[in-house]
Order: C-alpha cells, then sequence, then structure tokens
C-alpha cells in the first residue's frame, strides 16, 4: 500500500515541475479556497517554494 502511495506521490510532483507558474498558483490557490487535502497543499507550497513564489502574497487573495 505505501509503495503505491510514494509512486503517485512522485508522478504528482513530476507533474508540478511541468505546469507554468501560473497555473501552479490558481491550483494553489483553489486547492486551499475548497479545503483540498493537507498533504497536496503542502506539495504545491514546496513546489511554490522552490520556483520562490511568496506565499505571504497569495495566501493574502482572496478567490
Amino acid at each position: 500500500m505505501a509503495i503505491g502511495y510514494i509512486r503517485v506521490e512522485r508522478n504528482l510532483i513530476d507533474t508540478m515541475k511541468r505546469l507554468s507558474d501560473e497555473l501552479l498558483i490558481e491550483t494553489f490557490q483553489k486547492a486551499k479556497k475548497f479545503n483540498l487535502d493537507p498533504a497536496f497543499i503542502t506539495l504545491l507550497e514546496q513546489e511554490l517554494i522552490k520556483r520562490k513564489i511568496s506565499l505571504d502574497s497569495l495566501n493574502s487573495i482572496k478567490n
């Protein structure tokens, strides 16, 4: 079971690397708005940090 989860997580991380900054930001904002899985939001946050996109400014934006 854990191995399957790790594969899914790796695939998700690989997919996020291909997202444009704009789509990553939109995905993060909607994930927060719709209270999606905290682990998914954390993965998005990690990718935003890697790209040096400020979380402070994104967290203050309301959709």
